[in-house]
């Protein structure tokens, strides 16, 4: 598809992101993500920035780069703000709850084995801060995402990508606050969409391809004439 330039390189760089991302190449995948990002197309549409700064946050956590995970969704967070894309926002906070999370966990594991008296009083402090703060983070997800979730099925528009990242969110929420019976509820439903959006994007995807090997016929046709 590069040789020919069937596609504009944002989109290439897109795709082939995804499909590096698909194969656990993580590293490769960010390349690929970032040149897109970095698109003119890209840079004037809000929502394909949102969609590859999920995604680039999704490649960090599996890298377990909290830094450039945190810069990705503090620039998330901000768009999704901006624009009032409330789903995008749930998203930013779950991310940074979690990494709240596992900050607050190593620093329990610091506090175990103080140094000094002063060193444990200051550790407790921090790992209370990060508590309250996780509680927080939860609160204000489940209050934007358990919204968005009815609205979309009262629409009975519920097959689409904006659905799996709510339901993913509170997949992940719930099992972290440990309620288990939810969340194994949420990853359920989160596998049969996922099937169902594979299924949607290779018809798509086949009826585009013929669509456009249609066109590419005519006009060789035409060329012979």
């Amino acid at each position: 598809m590069r040789r020919r330039k069937t596609l504009s390189l944002w989109k290439l760089d897109y795709t082939e992101g995804d499909l590096d991302y698909n194969t656990g190449r993580y590293r490769e995948t960010l390349k690929h993500y970032k040149a897109a990002l970095e698109s003119r197309h890209v840079q004037s549409n809000d929502t394909l920035q949102m969609e590859l700064l999920y995604r680039q946050i999704s490649c960090h956590d599996w890298l377990h780069n909290e830094s450039s995970k945190m810069r990705c969704v503090k620039l998330l967070m901000n768009l999704a703000r901006k624009t009032g894309h409330r789903p995008m926002e749930s998203i930013a906070l779950f991310n940074m709850g979690k990494s709240l999370y596992y900050h607050r966990e190593t620093m329990t594991e610091t506090r175990l084995k103080p140094k000094n008296a002063t060193s444990y009083s200051a550790n407790s402090t921090t790992t209370s801060a990060a508590t309250t703060i996780l509680s927080g983070q939860y609160d204000e997800i489940f209050r934007i995402s358990l919204p968005r979730e009815r609205l979309l099925i009262e629409q009975q528009d519920t097959v689409n990508y904006y659905m799996s990242s709510v339901i993913k969110t509170l997949g992940y929420v719930c099992r972290d606050i440990g309620d288990y019976r939810k969340s194994s509820s949420y990853i359920e439903r989160l596998a049969l969409l996922r099937d169902s959006l594979k299924h949607r994007e290779q018809e798509s995807a086949a009826q585009e391809y013929a669509t456009l090997y249609e066109s590419k016929e005519k006009d060789l046709q035409l060329q012979k004439k």
